[in-house]
């Protein structure tokens, strides 16, 4: 399996971030501001109704990770959740903008129920589409590939995500329409962009996948035990501990900055809808040009460092900005570049890592687990999202924000530290939480060795990685 994988089916596996980043970043950058500047709610409740839900997907996700490690379907265990998925989030977005004239508490159970929906088709999406990732080769450096080529394929959906509503506001608004109206046009567009990520994916990945289905695979059955002991074993990895703690505070960090931003250009720096839309577009070309360094960096030293490093940078650029201010576009747009780089490593090394102990759990327990290892970090980053946008809606609260009230200097400076300042000490966890990750490049290579070794029955030496186990 340590081979090479076709740049078709890179490039093809790559769009499965149109289904990803249209519903994460379309949701976390601008649905608590629907909710409290179109909706009308209160920010503490519209932060409860996100975090809720997010909070509900990652006690979800276990489960759809081990279902999907567990399929028995003909045609595959990874591609048929996401086809099936996509179909479903495509509609639960929609109905998630739809205009309606709920008020009071059917207004929030409507919500709730949407949001609810909205992040189980994702997970059913998401978990499938990663481990589909991580099985395709177990090359150190192939895998990189994989995720660098993921990252810049991802760029246009995630500007189109953020800036495409800010867009979309800006050409309708002039001719007659609503604001809630632009949003239903978005959620439309960005639903036909998810079905058609998932089926770019089901015909360049169609296959691939039936190769690597182990005889435990296809005899086993989905129980509650079953589930429950997978995941306790690997939670006793130390290294799979290390990236789920890293996850969850690197996730509500930039979680928290991104549903904030969107306040602290308009009211802050004082931005149109086109000059919001310009950051977004910003941040995704230098998220591009960090995404290829990052990956070059990391084959050549190890994917710990390079993360590291990209982190500082945004933890850095968090706390200079809380004390220098963000009063002009400019000064936004030089935040949007320095923000994509950490997003990048993220996303690159995370991912990376986190392929790299499916080998770690194989070793140790005699099985492939690349569904249950995706989902149990996915509950690790929605538990960081759904924290980070209840703190929004809190802190929203307390600094006395109303979307037809006035902003007030302390208003704006409660803004301006939430989306900087509390991010930044939630970055310097993650960086602290990283420092003990023992499987970096040796180590992994002398790991697939003995793996190969003992899938073979032969003799093997653990000294190269022990630190590791």
């Amino acid at each position: 399996m340590n081979e090479k994988v076709p740049w078709p089916v890179k490039i093809g596996l790559s769009f499965g971030s149109l289904c990803e980043n249209t519903t994460y970043y379309l949701f976390y950058t601008y649905f608590l501001y629907y909710l409290t500047n179109i909706a009308g709610i209160n920010p503490a409740v519209a932060g409860i109704i996100c975090s809720v839900a997010v909070v509900w997907d990652g006690v979800i996700d276990p489960f759809i990770g081990y279902l999907s490690d567990n399929s028995k379907n003909p045609k595959g265990r990874r591609i048929p959740l996401i086809k099936n998925g996509a179909i479903g989030l495509g509609i639960a977005m929609i109905m998630l903008f739809f205009p309606h004239n709920l008020t009071g508490v059917s207004q929030i159970i409507y919500y709730v129920f949407m949001v609810i929906l909205y992040w189980t088709c994702y997970s059913f999406i998401v978990i499938p589409w990663t481990a589909l990732g991580s099985e395709l080769t177990d090359n150190y450096g192939e895998r990189n590939k994989i995720l660098m080529t993921i990252c810049i394929f991802a760029l246009p959906f995630i500007a189109v995500a953020n800036s495409g509503p800010m867009w979309v506001q800006e050409w309708l608004k002039p001719i007659g329409y609503t604001e809630a109206q632009c949003w239903l046009v978005t959620a439309v567009f960005g639903a036909v962009l998810v079905v058609a990520g998932a089926i770019i994916v089901n015909i360049s990945c169609k296959g691939r996948e039936a190769a690597h289905k182990t005889k435990d695979d296809l005899t086993e059955t989905m129980t509650l035990n079953g589930v429950m002991k997978t995941y306790a074993n690997l939670l006793k990895l130390k290294q799979y501990r290390i990236i789920l703690i890293n996850g969850l505070f690197f996730m509500a960090a930039c979680t928290l900055c991104t549903v904030m931003i969107v306040y602290v250009l308009k009211y802050n720096v004082g931005m149109d809808e086109g000059e919001i839309g310009t950051f977004w577009i910003i941040f995704s070309v230098f998220t591009a040009v960090g995404a290829p360094f990052t990956s070059w960096f990391a084959n050549r030293t190890d994917k710990k460092t390079s993360y590291i490093m990209f982190c500082a940078i945004m933890t850095i650029c968090y706390i200079i900005y809380y004390f220098t201010g963000m009063r002009t576009p400019m000064h936004a747009y030089v935040f949007a570049a320095l923000f994509s780089f950490g997003t990048a490593g993220f996303w690159i090394m995370y991912y990376s890592m986190l392929a790299d102990n499916t080998q770690l759990y194989e070793f140790v327990y005699g099985k492939k687990r690349e569904g249950a290892i995706m989902s149990l970090s996915s509950f690790a980053i929605t538990t960081g999202g759904a924290f980070a946008t209840f703190i929004a809606g809190s802190l929203l609260e307390f600094v006395g924000y109303r979307a037809d009230g006035p902003m007030t200097e302390s208003v704006l400076k409660g803004i301006l530290g939430t989306a900087t300042l509390v991010p930044a000490g939630m970055l310097v966890i993650a960086i602290i939480s990283l420092s003990s990750y023992k499987l970096n490049k040796k180590e992994f290579n002398a790991l697939k060795i003995a793996l190969e070794l003992k899938r073979q029955n032969e003799e093997y030496s653990t000294e190269l990685f022990a630190k590791a186990l």
